[in-house]
């Protein structure tokens, strides 16, 4: 374990809209080390755009935080005005790389003016010659080479659509780490993407994320994914931790009935179509409790009505379920 970039503690967040209260997200915990990646996994709906937004602090309107602490580099991110967050956080200490490369840049602007007006308002100073201008575009045009990013000085001069779709997707990549983030939070940053396209960016983040000494959040449905590309891996469903631990544990030994739900449903692990049985409940009628109990074989009659909270079952491996407090009891 080194040191602690993010921590999710407890996290529950609620959304009020016409048809009444979603709690969406439903004490998430989970935490991520300096220089690691850590794959965020969960079925479409559980919640990992909501916690995205609420660790960037873009939650619409109607959402608020019930409980919780986003600790970032041993401060809350929860404590920060709206204006400290655009100031001191956003786009200079968190990057971000979004899902869909073809809506992530303005398509009426050069690219070169986009990225480099992020840096002009979130990059620190740079030591050296020269103005802050110029030091933003040659370092802006040597992470566009390092990106492999064809004619990166022309890119500059370049509008979003005459690149292709990997070579947005690296554009958006540079952007992520032209301020020198702590942390970078890639929301699905290979759904849109070919398979080869795919392997390249992965091969590519990770080189970027050791090369640059920063951590990753990396948020997924792709399990395939996650075992390629990820250290660490945390199960979310329905707005609640599962398990976390280091990626090969998880996968191998898993310990969460959902987890080993989930991953039975994966075509290499099965021989045919398998599902879950049931259906994920709504945030607008969530049940008391642990949320997967209405759907698990191993489910007891407390489970309906409080949950356990993760507990460590191994060396960084943690779940989120009744049957460990009832083995260590």
């Amino acid at each position: 374990m080194g040191r602690v970039v993010l921590e999710v503690s407890n996290l529950r967040v609620q959304i009020k809209g016409d048809e009444g209260i979603a709690r969406i997200l439903d004490r998430i915990d989970f935490r991520l080390d300096q220089g690691r990646i850590l794959g965020v996994v969960g079925e479409s709906g559980c919640g990992k755009s909501t916690l995205i937004r609420t660790i960037l602090g873009i939650l619409p309107d109607g959402a608020s935080i019930e409980s919780g602490r986003i600790m970032f580099e041993g401060e809350d991110l929860l404590a920060f005005s709206e204006s400290e967050m655009t100031r001191t956080v956003r786009g200079s200490r968190i990057g971000f790389i979004p899902q869909d490369p073809y809506l992530a840049l303005n398509p009426l602007f050069k690219v070169g003016q986009q990225i480099l007006e992020i840096m002009r308002w979130h990059a620190r100073p740079m030591a050296g010659p020269g103005k802050p201008a110029e030091q933003h575009r040659k370092h802006l045009i040597a992470l566009l080479r390092r990106v492999q990013l064809p004619d990166p000085e022309g890119a500059l001069e370049r509008y979003p659509h005459q690149f292709s779709g990997g070579q947005r997707q690296r554009l958006v990549i540079a952007a992520a780490l032209a301020c020198a983030p702590t942390l970078v939070i890639a929301d699905e940053p290979t759904t849109a993407l070919d398979v080869t396209t795919q392997q390249q960016i992965l091969y590519l983040l990770r080189e970027l994320v050791e090369e640059f000494s920063i951590s990753m959040l990396f948020v997924t449905h792709d399990l395939s994914v996650v075992s390629e590309l990820c250290d660490d891996l945390c199960v979310i469903y329905a707005g609640q931790s599962a398990e976390q631990g280091p990626v090969r544990a998880v996968l191998d030994a898993p310990e969460h009935p959902y987890t080993r739900a989930l991953l039975a449903c994966h075509p290499d692990r099965s021989s045919g179509f398998v599902g879950i049985p049931g259906a994920v409940p709504s945030p607008l009628r969530a049940p008391p409790g642990c949320r997967f109990a209405p759907r698990c074989p191993q489910a007891m009659p407390a489970c309906t009505t409080r949950i356990a909270g993760m507990i460590p079952v191994a060396d960084d491996h943690r779940v989120n379920c009744l049957l460990y407090e009832a083995t260590l009891g």
